[in-house]
């Protein structure tokens, strides 16, 4: 049976004398099961390598339907990757250096160009204190005594880093049935940070100018059309030059994938 899963077609859904499964419209493999004594559980249904495979991801009501379904896209994500969830589910020990290595290869490294700022916060702050231990015995007062440790050394910024890369961390725990729920849930970062405003003197751009015109090219005058322009550096460093036949301008242009591809005039 396929009908489109919504939380009153469930809640309405009566045992029968033998058990059968109702299957969802829109998201392939994924349905519920109902048994004779009434019981409601929802599964997913997928194919990793030459079988076909059955991971139950909760009971109804305790499980809700649309807790199940995002437990149901989090395996098929899995298996997409070439991973069988059922395969992480059944590990029972995990350590946190682990853990962390697992995360940044599977979805910082491809997801993140910062994911060695990512790598760099964890490891010191996280894994040198509970390297060996599992992920699922980390608890709130773990973190908060790591976020603590940081603020007391005045590394305000280092805090609220932890803060958030430990977040997103174990949320991707929870999303691939490392852990059942994450420990910062509630924990917010410890101090608000304030927008840098420091700006260079009239002093000190004329030194970086005459310094910048001793450099060799392209880094001297790189640093000169940074300061001339207020560009991004990506931007500054992608730009194509187009001398006009007066040789009077130079108008320099960012290439045509670039999200801007205006003149920037230089003269």
């Amino acid at each position: 049976m396929r009908k489109t899963l919504t939380n009153k077609t469930v809640a309405a859904l009566k045992p029968e004398a033998k058990r059968y499964d109702v299957r969802d419209i829109h998201l392939p493999g994924f349905g519920i099961r109902v048994s004779p004594e009434g019981r409601k559980a929802f599964y997913t249904v997928y194919r990793y390598g030459m079988k076909q495979r059955r991971m139950t991801l909760g009971t109804y009501p305790i499980t809700t339907l649309a807790t199940a379904r995002e437990r149901a896209l989090a395996a098929l994500r899995q298996v997409e990757e070439g991973i069988d969830p059922q395969a992480i589910r059944r590990q029972k020990f995990m350590t946190l250096r682990d853990g962390v290595e697992a995360f940044i290869r599977q979805y910082a490294r491809p997801q993140n160009k910062c994911w060695k700022e990512t790598e760099r916060v964890l490891m010191r702050e996280l894994v040198s204190r509970f390297a060996e231990r599992d992920v699922k015995q980390i608890t709130r007062f773990d973190i908060l005594a790591a976020v603590d440790d940081a603020v007391e050394r005045g590394a305000n910024y280092q805090a609220n880093r932890i803060v958030s890369y430990t977040r997103r961390m174990f949320n991707w725990f929870v999303e691939r049935g490392i852990v059942d729920a994450s420990p910062m849930i509630g924990v917010k970062a410890p101090r608000r940070e304030k927008p840098r405003d420091r700006v260079l003197s009239d002093d000190e751009l004329q030194r970086v100018i005459a310094a910048c015109r001793k450099e060799a090219f392209p880094f001297g005058d790189y640093v000169l059309m940074l300061m001339a322009t207020a560009q991004r550096r990506s931007e500054v460093a992608n730009m194509r030059c187009r001398r006009s036949i007066s040789m009077r301008r130079c108008g320099r242009y960012l290439p045509s994938d670039r999200k801007t591809a205006s003149p920037i005039p230089s003269h």
